[in-house]
């Protein structure tokens, strides 16, 4: 079990900000790890979570699904996946250990920056053949001295949008969250204590979920989210206890665990540091910024979807990979292609693995630049770049017919990212974990 981090809190004891450790969930730390699971079967799983992460996503931003190479992919990712449910897949890779209620019950939940929401399945189920069948600790609200529903004529149940499934003002304000893959949560929204790290904060809105239709891993369900919508965790630290809208989090090796910190303890600039304008999807709870082009040795080409130059490319926790529009991703395969001097080598068992080349120790993959809006390059090497995939070492880039491109956390990986939403900023620290 994880140790709770200590909480950095001011002298006047307002909380000034905290740091979580995450830890992957395929790291020996996780509770979803396996020992039987060989290297490859990781990456596979890892591959087959990246390609359901996209469908979701696209389901979310309303975007065209008939990808018709993402579908074979999840297909074949069905079958060595099958004991975990896709809206598993489609949430994220990393975890967070936090409490909630009085007292508190500690719950593993899904590190996501693309949800507007933080929810945990509750008892007692309405239909408990229909909810995840889930070993850990349940949270049990009729024992909590701290729970209170949100009526649905109250703002905050507003908010929740075309989610809301209420029957009256004075009625509880419930919700139907539905994802692409069938998959239904339903709950009521409420107010709790959570607890993170040594501190408690009072009164924070989340969903706990309680008729849930699905399969799901056994021993954890759940979001933190950390969307830029109103009930996101980063949202209501940011108008509630005055932590303005900075967190920042650097995503590590599978064998390390990573860090995401709130508030004072975000890091948002450093040595080395450099930034760029972020822009937020409305509507939406989602991070983009501009990639104005990319590059490899001084050799690039501008990058652009249609006409849309700002906010072309989105931020995403949950997806290994990246994803590039299929025309973009062909010309950096064309420039990489000249520049290693290695023959590739297909491998039509795995569709989005587009460019592999056989392993050895001296081999040398160039760096790629992005080159983001107001001057921030960013050099992405090899660590970040390159998925070894049993004697095989491939581009952790796929590409997608549909126009969403995706900045995955293997490119994220090693680097601190930090989010200042109050001032619109996004800072790359590289080697700052």
């Amino acid at each position: 079990m994880l140790q709770f981090p200590t909480v950095s809190v001011a002298k006047t004891s307002k909380l000034s900000g905290f740091s979580m450790d995450l830890i992957h969930q395929d790291s020996f730390e996780s509770p979803f790890y396996d020992s039987s699971v060989n290297q490859s079967e990781l990456v596979e799983r890892a591959i087959f979570r990246s390609s359901s992460r996209l469908s979701h996503l696209k389901s979310l931003l309303k975007l065209p699904n008939n990808d018709a190479l993402l579908q074979l992919h999840n297909n074949a990712g069905k079958e060595i996946y099958s004991t975990e449910a896709t809206i598993m897949a489609s949430k994220g890779e990393f975890l967070m250990e936090f409490s909630i209620g009085t007292p508190p019950v500690k719950q593993w939940a899904i590190f996501d920056i693309g949800s507007d929401v933080v929810w945990p399945q509750c008892r007692k189920c309405i239909n408990w053949f229909n909810c995840f069948k889930q070993t850990k600790s349940i949270f049990n609200p009729k024992k909590s001295s701290s729970y209170r529903p949100i009526l649905c004529e109250s703002l905050t149940c507003e908010q929740l949008g075309p989610e809301i499934n209420c029957r009256g003002a004075k009625s509880k304000c419930k919700y139907h969250f539905k994802y692409n893959d069938n998959t239904d949560i339903f709950g009521e929204l409420a107010t709790e204590t959570f607890k993170l790290g040594n501190t408690s904060l009072p009164e924070m809105v989340f969903g706990c979920s309680n008729n849930n239709v699905g399969v799901f891993q056994k021993t954890s369900v759940g979001i933190v989210g950390l969307g830029n919508g109103p009930h996101s965790l980063v949202s209501q630290l940011q108008h509630r206890n005055g932590m303005g809208g900075r967190f920042s989090y650097c995503l590590t090796d599978k064998k390390e665990r990573s860090k995401v910190s709130f508030g004072a303890n975000a890091i948002l600039s450093s040595e080395g540091s450099i930034s760029t304008p972020l822009i937020l999807s409305v509507p939406g709870d989602y991070y983009f910024v501009s990639l104005e082009a990319i590059s490899v040795n001084n050799r690039g080409f501008p990058f652009m979807i249609g006409y849309r130059k700002k906010g072309n490319i989105m931020f995403d926790s949950g997806s290994s990979l990246s994803f590039l529009p299929k025309d973009m991703y062909q010309q950096l395969e064309n420039i990489l292609k000249n520049e290693i001097q290695d023959t590739p080598i297909p491998l039509p068992t795995s569709p989005h693995l587009q460019l592999c080349y056989k392993y050895r120790d001296n081999f040398e993959f160039p760096t790629i630049m992005f080159h983001f809006s107001g001057g921030a390059d960013l050099a992405l090497q090899m660590r970040n770049t390159i998925l070894t995939y049993g004697d095989h070492m491939c581009l952790a880039i796929a590409p997608t017919s549909d126009p969403l491109a995706l900045f995955g956390n293997k490119l994220q990986s090693e680097t601190m990212i930090g989010f200042d939403i109050d001032n619109g900023r996004v800072s790359f620290t590289p080697n700052y974990c």
